[in-house]
């Protein structure tokens, strides 16, 4: 039961199985998000969510605050990570809940992104000062120097608060994009080798907007090493992607999982408490814990 906190998980019995009152997928200032560990919490109360997971990239840094808030709020916390994963070329997000944020396997990949990512802005910081961007390297890396994982988030958000580029679209379209002049590609662990490390570490793993990847033909091998869910609802989902990644779900026997992806307000509005899943996944999920 360590996976969890603040309100208890028999205290969801008082909520039906088909309750909409859970977000599996949110971030903190831990890694790209605007809110701070606590204030997610908070927000979360606010929007009548009575259970979430918070899912910072390749980081559990602010699972403990989060924890701390949990408790005070009555809310179950299920600890998460998404995990940034490489497989035939394409990046894939894995998300991890119910995990031992102080397993070996846990601790081994959040210190591996954590020096990864950093190597990886810096390079692409150093790309956008030769493409004339002016860009104060120093001051970035004192403005971020206490984030646990650093993302393009943060380099977009920096960018845009100091007026060197006019929008997100325009840092993302025409720099730091797949394929722009100052884009990294970041150094990942394999797809598989990271459900291994994430079931090891006493979690279950759920492929991450799956649309955004763009290759179906992965999740029969994702299966084979251990996958157990697939978000089917998320903002960036149409209808027709929903019907189709429910289609696939139960191909595969996999759960239909969703969240609203909240990073604050930086990307389109804060959009916790959207997106709200079953209660009864809670009890789904753990039963395909290891």
């Amino acid at each position: 039961m360590g996976s969890f906190s603040g309100s208890d998980l028999q205290s969801l019995s008082r909520y039906s199985h088909n309750f909409l009152g859970v977000d599996f997928h949110i971030h903190s200032n831990a890694s790209d998000g605007m809110l701070q560990p606590k204030e997610v919490v908070k927000l979360a109360k606010e929007n009548k969510i009575v259970a979430l997971s918070l899912t910072d990239h390749d980081t559990v840094a602010g699972i403990k605050d989060a924890k701390d808030e949990a408790n005070k709020s009555d809310i179950l916390l299920v600890n998460g990570i998404e995990v940034s994963t490489s497989y035939n070329g394409k990046i894939f997000h894995l998300l991890g809940h119910f995990i031992d944020p102080d397993s070996n396997q846990i601790r081994s990949l959040v210190e591996r992104y954590a020096v990864s990512r950093k190597v990886r802005i810096s390079e692409m910081i150093d790309r956008l000062i030769e493409l004339g961007i002016r860009v104060d390297k120093d001051e970035f890396d004192k403005t971020y120097e206490k984030v646990a994982s650093i993302t393009r988030g943060q380099l977009s958000y920096y960018l845009l608060t100091k007026g060197l580029v006019q929008s997100s679209h325009e840092i993302f379209s025409k720099y730091i994009g797949e394929g722009c002049p100052a884009y990294v590609e970041l150094d990942c662990i394999a797809s598989e080798k990271a459900i291994e490390m994430i079931v090891e570490s006493g979690g279950v793993v759920t492929l991450a907007h799956p649309n955004l990847s763009e290759s179906d033909d992965c999740i029969p091998n994702f299966v084979d090493a251990g996958l157990s869910g697939i978000e089917t609802d998320h903002p960036s989902q149409s209808k027709a992607d929903r019907i189709h990644y429910s289609r696939l779900a139960e191909r595969y026997s996999l759960l239909e999982m969703g969240g609203s992806d909240c990073h604050g307000d930086r990307l389109k509005g804060i959009r916790i408490g959207s997106h709200l899943q079953r209660v009864g996944l809670i009890s789904e999920l753990l039963h395909r814990c290891h």
